[in-house]
């Protein structure tokens, strides 16, 4: 069953994820021209505007846009907005449920960006400081300590998403310019170089997208043809399993959930298309009147958000996709 999703009122919406009590959030662009955080309830089909006590902390005073960039499964969002005082980025995490507010600086960082938090309230992001470096973070919200995510050797760090083992996956490189893909555990410190058959360091680009409880990472590259490799990493073993379609040669996989299920789409030189993947079977789906799919994720209950283009590729929808029997 595919439901779209409208907002009224809204010109643009930018879906980012979905967690597992089927609560979507993002960012949406209202007629005024202003960008507003949201969260979208499934179950009750309730969108809600993210608005911020900041009465508790600034005189009041109308922010400028506001930005949902992360949600855990007990409604804790983060995001950034921009201080309508000097125009710079704040970053925060917020509690639906209780209303507090605390914002996130690292300590030393002239700018800084979130981008994904757990369900213990672990968030991490990335950061510059005075000297133009450029480093990933976390945040542990229980004990209000940082930690900067940097492995060995690295002038450049990135981090891009946490699972709730408290493991860490992103880029870094090393002072020759090469690029790797990285796991970070935060309860023991131990880092591991992500670098899946066939990638070359100097040539291709690399992207680490997803990772789950159990440690299964999606990762891949762009090929030298103009195609795509894409894999999954098992932290436990050291492996890696491409996946792939016979005869495709760019098939895209996007996201996991902890039941090992992999979303991705897939061009086959005319279209796009969605796929799941459950280790076994892939299953293929489009939309009515698509000509392409993108941006899906997945969560643990097999929900499925995405976007399609339809109308000649001129227009975008988003939608949200549940198998029957699944």
């Amino acid at each position: 069953m595919i439901l779209p999703y409208f907002f009224p009122g809204l010109i643009d919406v930018d879906l980012l994820d979905i967690n597992d009590s089927g609560q979507a959030f993002g960012s949406s662009l209202h007629n005024s021209g202003r960008y507003d955080g949201y969260v979208y309830n499934s179950k009750t089909n309730v969108h809600s505007m993210i608005i911020f006590p900041v009465s508790r902390f600034y005189p009041p005073r109308v922010l400028g846009n506001t930005y949902a960039k992360g949600v855990n499964d007990s409604g804790q969002v983060i995001g950034e907005f921009i201080d309508p005082d000097d125009g710079f980025r704040v970053c925060y995490m917020l509690d639906n449920e209780t209303h507090i507010f605390t914002e996130i600086n690292p300590p030393g960082s002239t700018d800084s960006s979130v981008v994904g938090i757990n369900n213990s309230g672990q968030v991490i992001g990335h950061f510059s400081d005075s000297a133009g470096r450029y480093f990933g973070f976390l945040y542990d919200s229980a004990t209000e300590s940082y930690t900067v995510i940097a492995p060995a050797g690295s002038t450049y760090s990135d981090a891009y998403r946490i699972n709730n083992s408290g493991q860490v996956i992103g880029h870094f490189q090393d002072s020759a310019g090469r690029s790797y893909g990285f796991l970070y555990d935060s309860a023991s410190g131990n880092y591991t170089v992500i670098d899946p058959p066939g990638y070359n360091l100097s040539a291709l680009s690399l992207t680490v997208r997803r990772i789950n409880d159990s440690g299964q990472v999606i990762v891949g590259f762009d090929t030298s043809s103009g195609g795509y490799e894409g894999f999954l990493y098992d932290s436990s073993t050291g492996s890696y399993t491409r996946i792939g379609l016979p005869g495709i040669s760019d098939v895209v996989p996007r996201e996991i959930n902890n039941s090992g299920q992999v979303t991705g789409y897939y061009y086959d030189g005319d279209k796009g298309y969605g796929f799941l993947y459950d280790g076994s079977r892939f299953i293929t789906f489009e939309p009515p009147g698509s000509t392409s799919v993108s941006e899906l994720i997945i969560n643990d209950s097999g929900q499925i958000t995405g976007g399609y283009y339809y109308g000649g590729g001129m227009n975008f929808q988003w939608f949200l996709l549940e198998f029957d029997g699944l």
